[in-house]
């Protein structure tokens, strides 16, 4: 199963448990690079305004081709309890040339809903995730990164042949 693991990092919280899933899957990598300014109170004000309207940034040139993959791990930071926007931007861009997707969440708060997180991910890639997993900022600031593991071993389990 040819994989890519995708992701967005504004602090780099998310990008080590990318590494991490990615290494553990044998999976391409790629990192989406926001051109937007976060710096500051406004940058994080601007965030939060952005992923609760689910607006899309603008994001740097995505060099994978996303439809050579069978399988795209796709991580982002949870905003306002949404995705963040620059992912947002890429499933906007290449959400419908997705064949199977699953989800690598990390949050600051440990009792967010993220139902809307999942809905925003089927609609803009036109199915239903394979699989998700979310693991809070402390955790990985703590090495614990036994979540991200099992969902790797998840995702080599899967036969994406019955369920692509």
């Amino acid at each position: 199963m040819k994989t890519l693991v995708i992701y967005y990092s504004q602090n780099g919280i998310t990008k080590a448990v990318a590494e991490m899933v990615a290494k553990d899957l044998g999976a391409d990598l790629e990192q989406i690079t926001d051109t937007e300014s976060r710096s500051g109170i406004w940058g994080f004000l601007k965030s939060g305004h952005q992923a609760m309207s689910g607006k899309a940034a603008k994001i740097g040139a995505i060099t994978s081709k996303i439809e050579d993959y069978d399988l795209v791990v796709i991580g982002t930071p949870i905003w306002a309890g949404r995705t963040s926007s620059p992912v947002n931007a890429f499933l906007s861009g290449f959400g419908d040339k997705i064949r199977g997707y699953a989800v690598i969440m990390t949050r600051g708060n440990p009792k967010n809903d993220y139902a809307p997180v999942t809905e925003i991910f089927a609609g803009k890639c036109k199915k239903a995730a394979l699989a998700f997993v979310s693991l809070s900022a402390s955790s990985v600031k703590n090495n614990d990164f036994s979540a991200a593991h099992q969902f790797a071993s998840t995702l080599k389990g899967l036969d994406t042949s019955k369920s692509l």
